[in-house]
């Protein structure tokens, strides 16, 4: 059966609920490389709809309007409806039992296929990915564990498997399936550190932790304790203080309103220090000031109190040069400066300025 490659689009929710309720039987298919890959045999049959994908987008976030294949050939594409029914957990299930039943191509093969990729070849396009959405399924099993359903890896995988046939370069002479396991892997680790949290951290960043979590299990089980920095520092070659950093932005977000103990009602938020809030004393000292310069500022005239406003900061907080009054009161620097310094000279005959 032909895959099609149709639109698709992240964001898939776990059917397991859905699926409890179908009568399924599960079947093993094995295939190169020691590929093996659980799938369950579900509504969809050969003479209902043939393989599809869900919708998709590319990893900058921008929809691929791509066709779907139908039984009859025809081409049509993936609504909002199918994207949330059961037939869409299905035919996920149809791809990794497709994937398994499709030939390998050798490196010749993926010249050619790229040559024509190159040259704007549709057909040699879809064959390209799917003689590799096995190469998907193997990368994404080994990402299984970290809260995401396999289904949803697969469609991510695809992603980067998609992007890697538009940019592979086949005159530099290396396999496509080397170069598109980094977009692979790529696509299904941004998947699975965004998921995992609540701040987005940059792509680069969350390798490092991810490479950080590896190398902190394989130490678990060899030393038997829980690594410490120096010895997390010296499995992943980097400084202390730099494990540190990532250890420390890797920690699971805490609530604001988790309870800080059972028998207190403080939140976290209500004892967390906000470096940005204004200090009591400070608060009452603007106010004393401002209330001040209100005083002082009814001795000038109209036009030397908008000059000192703005020069002090008085109205928005902002003190402003001579050249940024002069252009809002359409004088120049010279005369701003000569308004001020007359100003200031009335305030001061008028008593100590304390405040301002």
């Amino acid at each position: 059966m032909r895959m099609g490659v149709c639109q698709l689009e992240h964001g898939s929710k776990n059917a397991r609920d859905r699926q409890s309720v179908l009568r399924r039987r599960k079947r093993r298919a094995t295939a190169h490389d020691d590929f093996a890959v659980e799938f369950d045999t579900g509504l969809v049959s050969n003479s209902e709809s043939a393989l599809v994908h869900p919708k998709q987008r590319d990893l900058d976030g921008e929809a691929l309007l791509l066709p779907l294949h139908t039984a009859d050939g025809s081409f049509e594409e993936a609504d909002g409806e199918w994207w949330n029914s059961p037939e869409r957990d299905n035919s996920v299930q149809w791809l990794l039992r497709d994937a398994a039943k499709r030939p390998l191509l050798n490196a010749q093969q993926e010249r050619e296929l790229a040559k024509r990729v190159a040259n704007g070849d549709e057909e040699a396009r879809k064959i390209l990915i799917e003689a590799n959405l096995r190469l998907v399924v193997s990368i994404a099993r080994r990402y299984a564990g970290y809260g995401i359903p396999l289904p949803d890896l697969v469609q991510e995988g695809t992603l980067g498997l998609i992007r890697a046939v538009e940019k592979f370069d086949y005159r530099k002479g290396y396999r496509f399936s080397t170069y598109a396991t980094w977009w692979i892997r790529q696509a299904i680790t941004r998947a699975v550190m965004e998921q995992r949290r609540t701040v987005r951290l940059p792509v680069y960043v969350s390798e490092q932790i991810h490479k950080l979590d590896k190398a902190s299990g394989k130490l678990l089980q060899e030393l038997g304790h829980e690594p410490s920095v120096l010895e997390l520092s010296e499995e992943v070659n980097e400084s202390e203080q730099k494990v540190k950093n990532l250890l420390q932005v890797s920690a699971e977000p805490l609530s604001l309103d988790a309870p800080v103990s059972e028998d207190e009602e403080l939140k976290v938020a209500d004892i967390i220090e906000n470096r940005d809030a204004e200090a009591p004393e400070e608060a009452l000292n603007r106010i004393i000031r401002s209330e001040e310069a209100e005083r002082l500022l009814q001795r000038v005239s109209g036009r030397e109190r908008q000059v000192l406003m703005m020069r002090f900061g008085l109205d928005d907080g902002k003190p402003k040069t001579l050249e940024e009054v002069g252009r809002r009161l359409k004088l120049t620097r010279e005369r701003i400066r000569q308004i001020e310094n007359r100003a200031i000279l009335k305030i001061r005959r008028g008593g100590p300025i304390t405040e301002l």
